[in-house]
């Protein structure tokens, strides 16, 4: 991280509501929706997530939540994953 990047994360904290006074930066969109769903999990203790039919949610960290036929071939997907 670098200066700009403290800057930049400085200006966006002050255009959120007050009591949302954190930024973290991640590297990809997958990154940031594997980061999303343990942490939301994790704050609400609720396990099961839904995903979008024909979704695209990432490829690496979250290849369980996309639910594209050609993405999933037959594999197990991960538990507490529900396609709406």
């Amino acid at each position: 991280m670098n200066d700009q990047h403290s800057l930049y994360a400085e200006e966006l904290a002050k255009k959120l509501p007050g009591h949302l006074d954190t930024i973290l930066f991640m590297s990809s969109g997958s990154e940031a929706n594997a980061f999303a769903t343990q942490l939301a999990r994790h704050y609400t203790g609720n396990y099961p997530i839904i995903t979008l039919k024909n979704g695209y949610h990432g490829a690496s960290g979250t290849a369980h939540l996309t639910s594209l036929n050609n993405w999933n071939c037959n594999i197990p997907r991960t538990n507490g994953i529900e396609t709406a």
